[in-house]
């Protein structure tokens, strides 16, 4: 078994493996996405598995980092999941076992002092993650967990409200007697407009979004216009709530990564109008699933219980995304 450096001339090779021969990989783990940081922000220090360039088993996105001090191979620093993207027909205990100890004989021979892994969750992958999850612990990796929500649209069935609880269901009653209108936007500056929305509210956690509007506005027109969609809650012709969506497609699941209001008109609760909408759109737009991402900070050890509530009264369920980690 090789283990092979990313260089640039493997791209397309990298991204045809992740999007045709994967059992785990998304568009997260390609190098259109990866690479809309530019080679300042991470070392890049991804790697392919396989018998030669030729037959390629599993691909591993990575960055050299630090963390807690040691010297980290950490996959990946640069998106919500990382870990092993292994090949559908080499997802099988023979063959995951002998690519992981070639990722770790790489990594322990290249001077890391630690390994950070982040799985792709099972909802966004086309096998149980079980495996892959049992293989690392034995081999001596520990983890935690964060706790994130999705609606299972088989399961739930066309009946959004009959899954609300009572106290979700009277908000959007509240929202509906004030002529709302939630519509996808395309144009720049509503974007931007919505991108204001976003940061308003979470400052008031402290916190900024992850990504800045030139690098959402290079999603949605060059690098991924085909997986980012934008929403907007609207009053009369003010933007007061909005969204925006990566489309999984490789599993058909739709994610919401930000969301946000107005402070100065949270008494008409324009989020629960968005959710309700945003529930209904994925609906109609034929996905399986809809994900609202995970509820915890720091590693999973602090719950937003508020937020997990939230997600929850729309007739949510949960599941886990778990990191792996080991130093050597």
């Amino acid at each position: 078994m090789n283990v092979f450096p990313y260089q640039n001339e493997l791209k397309t090779l990298w991204d045809r493996f992740v999007s045709e021969n994967s059992v785990n990989g998304t568009f997260l783990h390609s190098r259109r996405f990866l690479e809309y940081h530019g080679p300042e922000k991470f070392m890049d220090c991804s790697v392919l598995i396989g018998t030669a360039k030729s037959d390629i088993w599993a691909v591993v996105p990575a960055c050299r980092s630090l963390s807690d001090g040691k010297v980290t191979f950490f996959s990946h620093p640069g998106s919500t999941y990382g870990g092993i993207v292994a090949e559908k027909i080499r997802y099988n205990l023979e063959d995951m076992t002998a690519i992981i100890d070639a990722l770790e004989d790489y990594i322990k021979s290249n001077g890391f002092e630690k390994a950070v892994l982040k799985l792709t969750p099972d909802i966004f992958s086309a096998a149980s993650t079980d495996l892959h999850q049992y293989l690392l612990t034995y081999r001596g990796f520990s983890h935690y967990s964060e706790l994130s929500a999705y609606i299972d649209y088989p399961s739930y069935g066309s009946d959004i409200l009959g899954h609300m609880n009572n106290a979700r269901r009277r908000k959007l009653k509240k929202c509906l007697e004030q002529n709302l209108r939630f519509e996808m936007i395309s144009l720049d500056k509503d974007v931007a407009e919505f991108y204001e929305i976003l940061k308003e509210n979470l400052e008031k956690h402290g916190a900024k979004p992850v990504h800045t509007l030139d690098e959402l506005l290079d999603f949605k027109n060059g690098r991924l216009p085909d997986i980012v969609d934008f929403y907007g809650v609207f009053l009369g012709d003010r933007m007061i709530a909005g969204a925006m969506s990566f489309n999984f497609r490789e599993r058909n699941v739709l994610h919401i990564q930000y969301s946000g209001a107005l402070q100065e008109y949270n008494k008409l609760t324009p989020m629960s109008f968005l959710f309700y909408n945003l529930i209904k759109s994925g609906m109609e737009r034929g996905f399986s699933r809809l994900s609202w991402g995970i509820s915890t900070e720091k590693q999973g050890k602090i719950l937003n219980l508020n937020l997990a509530q939230t997600k929850e009264s729309y007739g949510s369920v949960f599941t886990l995304n778990r990191t792996f980690y080991k130093e050597y």
